[in-house]
């Protein structure tokens, strides 16, 4: 990557959350492991009026934050590749500045790869990329990062995009869920289509369940606004559960390397998902709210938004056909726990995809257990390797990690019926203690009939 040529990395946002939590992080990541483009730099956008040293000071204190202690020459190395230029949503004149700096830029260094980061509510994309100066910004070497939500029902994502559409080309539109960047999700297909003997245990015939679930122990404490519109169901069932089955059940592709090819592939088993009904979702699925949940500031007080689900998912596909799939997701669990289950018929067998507590793929046969070997894993902290990698396969044009509008589609045709009936409270809203295995008892008593693994 080091051959990449000039680099622009452009952050719509860049005085908000996503900016401390992830960004920063990330690019210190790769700035202090020499895997930054040669000539990289960073322009902060926002609505606050800033300097650029007081930019670079709130870049300093994200820093102390959320890396920790940085040498001084290091850190001061790392914050000249920032700079700050205000842009007012609502304003042409602030948009047209942006694209004379950058034209400026091109011209006294050449032109480059832009990649626009738009660590913004999506509602903010029509304003944003509504002024005709936008049109100046995006050049054919432009790339746009777009970070989930991708719209809140099938109705939604179509309009997103039609907005998306309106200034960028599908080849130009990176859409990010950070769970493809796991190293433990990235290993799947390797796992999988590497040995083809696998691939014959790898259907219903041999398999008798999949379990995918992601627990954790944080509330909701200090989001409650964004989170209530949401649940569980859309923040995370809709993309990364969906996407980590998509994985786990995805035919082989002729071409490995072909990203349109990989990502087709995974389209094709959300399209597989058998829509449900509402005796289905009825029968199998099951919501929960933890208490204390609408004691939240921005939470409705008679709020009906899950903090936790569980539901049973079928593919009407030749491999997968009759498999139950299990996905569970739920906050202020008891402990983390982020895995993949592969429950075989045949005792000999089982395989466990685990990304926490800590991250490992492990295949038992006849007894006999093996680690396999992770794809490029990295000691560092929560999503900061992830969203490291997000930025720099954009940065490479790579977009097998990032999900295509076939997958969002496809995925919710699958949830909207289920937030539909819930809606109508088909199934009732069951309430669990915080911090206890209440709701997957509960969730595990609804599901005691059908006796699946859990």
């Amino acid at each position: 990557m080091q051959d990449s040529g000039r680099t622009t990395l452009l952050i719509f946002g860049a005085t908000g959350d996503l900016m401390g939590k992830k960004i920063v992080p990330s690019l210190w990541h790769l700035f202090e492991k020499g895997r930054l483009p040669k000539e990289f730099e960073v322009i902060g956008l926002s609505r606050r009026s800033l300097s650029e040293e007081n930019f670079r000071a709130l870049v300093k204190e994200l820093m102390q934050k959320y890396v920790g202690e940085v040498a001084p020459d290091s850190a001061a190395r790392f914050l000249a590749l920032f700079s700050f230029q205000r842009v007012t949503f609502d304003q042409s004149d602030d948009f047209e500045s942006l694209a004379h700096e950058l034209d400026s830029r091109d011209r006294s260094r050449g032109p480059g790869i832009r990649l626009l980061y738009m660590a913004v509510p999506p509602e903010a994309f029509p304003q944003i990329f509504g002024h005709s100066a936008f049109g100046e910004i995006v050049t054919k070497e432009t790339r746009a990062i777009i970070e989930k939500p991708f719209g809140i029902d099938l109705s939604s994502a179509r309009e997103l995009e039609e907005v998306l559409a309106r200034r960028f080309t599908e080849e130009q539109l990176y859409r990010a869920d950070h769970y493809l960047a796991k190293p433990v999700l990235r290993t799947i297909p390797s796992f999988r289509f590497d040995d083809g003997s696998l691939e014959n245990i790898w259907n219903a015939e041999h398999i008798g369940s999949i379990t995918i679930r992601t627990w954790e122990p944080l509330g909701l404490e200090n989001r409650g606004a964004f989170y209530d519109p949401l649940g569980t169901l859309r923040d995370v069932g809709q993309n990364h559960l969906l996407e980590m089955l998509a994985l786990i059940a995805m035919e082989k592709p002729r071409n490995s390397g072909n990203v349109e090819e990989v990502r087709a592939k995974r389209a094709e088993v959300l399209g597989a998902l058998r829509i449900p009904n509402e005796d289905a979702i009825r029968k199998h699925t099951f919501r929960a709210q933890y208490e204390g949940y609408r004691a939240i500031e921005g939470v409705k007080p008679d709020s009906e938004t899950e903090t936790y689900y569980r539901l049973t998912a079928y593919l009407d596909n030749e491999r997968w056909r009759g498999v139950p799939i299990i996905m569970e997701a739920g906050k202020r669990l008891p402990r983390w726990k982020t895995e993949i289950r592969v429950n075989f018929k045949e005792p000999k067998y089982s395989a466990a995809f685990i990304m926490r507590p800590e991250e490992k793929i492990l295949f038992s046969k006849s007894g006999e257990e093996k680690k396999f070997p992770l794809a490029d894993a990295e000691d560092t902290k929560q999503y900061v390797a992830e969203y490291a990698r997000i930025i720099m396969d954009a940065a490479k044009g790579d977009q097998t990690l990032f999900v295509s509008e076939d997958e969002i589609e496809n995925a919710w045709r699958f949830i909207d019926p289920i937030e539909n009936a819930w809606k109508k409270n088909v199934i009732p809203l069951a309430f669990y203690s915080p911090d206890t295995d209440e709701a997957v008892a509960l969730a595990e008593k609804k599901w005691s009939d059908e006796r699946l693994p859990s």
